[in-house]
């Protein structure tokens, strides 16, 4: 079994300063509280095979998911793309995030992830893939947030 789940939102900075927050990994927690913990568990941060921890917060439920992330080699994805991977519960996600300039000052940031296990069966009563496109679109709201706010500082 198989599901993906795509979105996409519009972020008014350069796509080189969206980046640049999206890639700031130890400010992630400070978005807005949906990733409460997020470091880099090797020494070199966003090249192949690199991986990061991450925790997010299930709010209002008392609950916070911790997950070890691989990096995708930079060099196997389209320019301005960042993916990672990693399996919890028996299932294994693939999320690529695209970044596109569209303007000047706007940057299209578009998210696929792609959900494959045995456990989805048991998760599909819960509507995983709504929950997913909550949790996905919450964190994209975060980093839009956060790096217009910066982005707006340095004006």
């Amino acid at each position: 079994m198989s599901t993906t789940v795509s979105q996409h939102m519009t972020i008014n900075a350069p796509i080189n300063f969206v980046i640049e927050s999206f890639c700031a990994i130890e400010s992630w927690s400070s978005w807005g509280g949906l990733c409460t913990n997020a470091n880099f568990l090797s020494e070199s941060n966003w090249i192949a095979n690199s991986k990061f921890s991450m925790s997010i917060s299930l709010r209002p439920l008392p609950i916070t998911l911790t997950n070890i992330f691989t990096v995708t080699d930079p060099l196997d994805l389209p320019e301005n793309c960042i993916e990672w991977s990693a399996t919890k519960f028996g299932l294994a996600s693939t999320h690529r995030w695209q970044f596109k300039g569209i303007e000047r000052d706007v940057t299209r940031l578009e998210s696929v992830e792609h959900i494959t296990g045995f456990s989805l069966f048991l998760f599909r009563p819960v509507g995983i893939w709504l929950v997913i496109k909550y949790l996905n679109h919450k964190w994209m709201h975060e980093l839009k947030l956060s790096t217009e706010k910066k982005y707006k500082q340095t004006k």
